[in-house]
C-alpha cells in the first residue's frame, strides 16, 4: 500500500538521521518485553518474599521461649532473700505447652512458699487448654492465615499482572493508531505537493488561473499543519508507551522512540468467536479478581473458627514434676513420681453473658455475607464485560472490514478525479473533497483497527486467557 510505504520511508529515514536503528514490532513481542522487567512485574513477585515473611512470622509464634529472672533483696548488711528462675516454654499446639525451669532460693528472710532443696530444684511439667483454645488458638490461626496468604499472593500476583497487560494493550493499540495516523496525513502531504507543483505548471502554461494556485497552496499548507499534529499525537503515544519498557537494571529503554509497528489484520480466537454459557463460567471461577474474592472467604473462615471458640469456658490444667537439684527421683517413694513431689493446677473461667464473644461471631458472619455478596457482584460485572468485549469486537471487526471496501472505492473515486483534472474537466476543489473523504475513511479503518485491537485485549483480560 502507498501510504503504508510512506510511513517506513518517512520514519525510518527519520531515525536514521538520529543515528537509531527501527525494530518492528507485533503485539505479542511488545507483551514479552513489559512482562520481562517492568517494575509492576518485579512487584507483584515480591508478593511472595512478603507471604514467606508472614508463614515465617506465624510458625514463629511455635518456637521455644527460653528466660530468666532473679530477685534479690539486702537492707542493713544482711541478705534478706534471693530467688532465681530460669526455664524454657515451648508450645507445641492443640493448646498444649511444655515447660521446664530451674529454680533456687537462699536468705534469711525467705517466704516459705520459696523454700527450695539446697542444690535448688528443676521442673519438668506440661500445659493445657482444655476447652477453650484446644482445636484453634490464636497460634493456630495465624498460621493457617499465613499459609492461606501464601496462596492468596500469588493470586495477587496474577491480578496485577492481569490489570498491567490490559493497560499496556490498550496504550500499544493506541500508539499503533497515531503511526497509521500519521501515515495517512503524510501521504496526504505528499499528494498536496505533487498537485502545486502541476496546478503551478499549468498555471504557467496558461490553463489555470492564479486562484489555483492560491487554493493548491492553501491545501498544501493544511496537510502540513495536519502532519505536524499527527506528529505531536504519534510522539506523545511513544512517550506513554516508552513507561512500560524497562531494562533489568530498571531504567527506562528509550526504544519507542525507534519502534515501528507492523500492520497486520485483526485476529479474532476460537474462545471469543465460540464463547458459551459453561465457558464464561469457567473463565469467570478461574479469574484472579473472582478467585481473591475465595482466599478472603477462607480467612474468614478460619476467624469465624477462632471467633466461635471464645464461646467456650476456658479450661487450663497444668502438672510439674518437682525435682531435688536436677534429680527428679532423689528422695521419692519407689521412684514414682507421680504420687510425690509434683505441682498441678486447675484454673477456669467464663464470661456469664457472652455479650462481647456473640457480637464479634455475629460481626465475622455480617463480614462473610459482605464478601459474598461482593463476589456475586464481582462476577456479574466480569461476565457483562466478556459479553460486552466480545459483542464489541466482533462488530468492530466487521465494521473494519466494510471500511477498508469504503477505502478501495474511495480511491478509485480520487484517481478517476485526478485524472480528469489532468485532463481539464476537473477542478482542485472537487479533489480536496475526495481526497479529504479518502483520508476520513482511512483514519476510521485505523481507529477501527485499534479498536478491535483493545477490544480483543479486553476480552483476554476479562477471561485472563492471555
Amino acid at each position: 500500500m502507498k501510504w503504508l510505504l510512506t510511513l517506513l520511508i518517512s520514519c525510518i529515514f527519520g531515525l536514521q538521521l538520529w543515528g537509531q536503528e527501527p525494530q518492528s514490532i507485533r503485539f505479542e513481542e511488545f507483551q514479552e518485553y513489559v512482562q520481562e522487567n517492568h517494575p509492576v512485574m518485579r512487584q507483584a513477585k515480591l508478593l511472595d518474599d512478603q507471604a514467606r515473611a508472614y508463614l515465617q512470622k506465624a510458625r514463629g509464634n511455635f518456637d521455644p521461649k527460653i528466660y530468666a529472672e532473679l530477685t534479690q533483696k539486702s537492707f542493713g548488711g544482711k541478705r534478706y532473700y534471693q530467688i532465681g528462675d530460669a526455664g524454657i516454654k515451648w508450645p507445641v499446639g492443640f493448646g498444649l505447652t511444655v515447660k521446664s525451669a530451674y529454680q533456687w532460693s537462699n536468705g534469711i528472710y525467705l517466704n516459705p512458699e520459696n523454700n527450695l532443696p539446697l542444690a535448688g530444684q528443676w521442673n519438668l511439667g506440661l500445659e493445657l487448654e482444655a476447652l477453650r483454645g484446644l482445636l484453634i488458638d490464636a497460634r493456630r490461626t495465624a498460621l493457617q492465615q499465613a499459609r492461606i496468604m501464601q496462596e492468596a499472593n500469588a493470586n495477587e500476583q496474577e491480578a496485577i499482572i492481569n490489570q498491567l497487560m490490559l493497560e499496556a494493550g490498550d496504550q500499544y493499540w493506541h500508539w499503533v493508531y497515531t503511526w497509521r495516523a500519521y501515515a495517512v496525513y503524510a501521504e496526504t502531504l505528499a499528494n498536496a505537493e505533487e498537485r502545486l507543483q502541476m496546478t503551478r505548471e499549468r498555471f504557467n502554461q496558461g490553463d489555470l488561473g492564479a486562484l489555483d494556485t492560491v487554493e493548491a497552496w492553501i491545501q498544501q499548507q493544511s496537510r502540513k499543519n495536519d502532519l505536524l499534529q499527527a506528529e505531536l499525537e504519534r510522539t506523545e503515544a511513544q512517550v506513554a508507551l516508552a513507561t512500560f519498557l524497562w531494562d533489568d537494571d530498571l531504567i527506562n529503554l528509550e526504544l519507542a522512540s525507534r519502534l515501528i509497528p507492523i500492520d497486520s489484520d485483526p485476529e479474532l480466537t476460537t474462545g471469543l468467536i465460540e464463547s458459551n454459557p459453561d465457558l464464561i463460567n469457567q473463565w469467570i471461577a478461574n479469574h484472579p479478581i473472582v478467585q481473591q474474592y475465595d482466599y478472603k472467604l477462607q480467612n474468614l473462615a478460619i476467624d469465624r473458627r477462632w471467633t466461635q471458640e471464645q464461646l467456650k469456658p476456658s479450661l487450663s490444667l497444668s502438672y510439674q514434676v518437682l525435682g531435688d537439684g536436677f534429680d527428679l527421683s532423689r528422695s521419692l517413694p519407689d521412684g514414682d513420681l507421680l504420687s510425690a513431689n509434683a505441682k498441678w493446677g486447675i484454673r477456669f473461667g467464663v464470661p456469664l453473658l457472652l455479650r462481647k464473644e456473640r457480637a464479634n461471631l455475629r460481626m465475622v458472619d455480617q463480614k462473610i455475607k459482605m464478601t459474598e455478596y461482593d463476589q456475586q457482584q464481582k462476577e456479574g460485572q466480569l461476565a457483562g464485560k466478556i459479553n460486552l468485549y466480545r459483542q464489541k469486537a466482533l462488530l468492530e471487526y466487521q465494521q473494519w472490514e466494510q471500511q477498508n471496501l469504503l477505502v478501495e472505492r474511495q480511491e478509485q473515486l480520487l484517481a478517476g478525479e485526478m485524472e480528469k483534472f489532468r485532463l481539464g474537466s476537473s477542478t482542485l476543489f472537487l479533489i480536496n473533497s475526495r481526497e479529504q473523504k479518502l483520508i476520513e475513511t482511512r483514519l476510521k479503518v485505523h481507529k477501527l483497527r485499534s479498536q478491535v485491537g483493545k477490544s480483543i485485549t479486553g476480552w483476554k483480560w476479562a477471561t485472563y486467557t492471555w
